[in-house]
């Protein structure tokens, strides 16, 4: 089935799901939620650090793609109808699927959850206005991924305003971008602002400890001559086994 197939037949279906609410008069007290757990994973090959960070460059021209953590791979589509939410309204405040857990909660009348929940509520967001922020434990936004899927190998993120640092366990290389100048992340701004480097770092450091991460751990059994095969389709990732990847998680 072609790209602009699958398209059609999920378009068709989501219609199909808003017409029955519709129909059941249920779409006055119900949310619908279209969204994605990853960006795509198609694209050319990227270069430089945008390869080293698994990353494959999207059609869009974002960098990175499913499993990476570049714009490519963790934008994804985030539309919602309900009550409340003017149709074509639309909000700039980035967001993640922790957000949706105290969402849930505010929207079935829960208000004492605890404060070290990842997360915040995004229903302010929905009414349209422009000054709505999303309250977190934590400023920012935080990612971790420390496995191996497609091209990508292990890595975290955090992003606080338009700055975001991505840390490879690869080669332990951090880099910096600015997404509101380069969203494609194309120039590591680390060397040039090494204090906003500094400080996304450490950031970083303290929400891995705070919600005690799974790191990845060295592969004692790591051979350098002896690289890994190509990764299998569906993102199950090398087939060289122990030997062909340098981290064991």
């Amino acid at each position: 089935m072609t790209r602009t197939a699958l398209a059609q037949d999920l378009d068709t279906g989501v219609g199909r799901v808003l017409e029955a609410l519709d129909e059941l008069g249920l779409a006055k007290s119900t949310y619908v939620i279209y969204t994605s757990d990853n960006g795509a994973g198609g694209g050319s090959r990227a270069r430089g650090a945008r390869r080293r960070r698994g990353g494959r460059q999207r059609e869009s021209g974002l960098g990175g793609g499913k499993g990476s953590l570049g714009e490519g791979g963790i934008r994804v589509p985030f539309i919602i109808r309900g009550p409340g939410i003017a149709a074509g309204s639309w909000h700039h405040t980035p967001s993640t699927g922790l957000d949706f857990h105290p969402t849930f909660a505010h929207w079935a009348g829960a208000r004492d959850l605890p404060k070290t929940i990842e997360g915040g509520n995004f229903a302010p967001l929905l009414t349209g206005a422009k000054d709505a922020q999303v309250e977190r434990a934590r400023p920012g936004l935080t990612f971790h991924f420390p496995h191996y899927q497609n091209d990508a190998t292990p890595q975290s993120a955090i992003r606080l305003g338009a700055l975001k640092l991505v840390r490879t366990y690869e080669d332990g290389k951090e880099v910096l971008y600015d997404l509101d100048a380069d969203p494609q992340e194309t120039t590591d701004l680390a060397s040039k602002r090494p204090d906003d480097a500094k400080a996304l770092a450490t950031r970083l450091d303290d929400w891995l400890q705070a919600v005690q991460a799974q790191l990845p751990t060295k592969n004692a059994h790591y051979d350098p001559d002896n690289p890994p095969e190509a990764p299998r389709r569906g993102g199950r990732g090398s087939k060289g086994g122990r030997k062909g990847r340098r981290h064991d998680r």
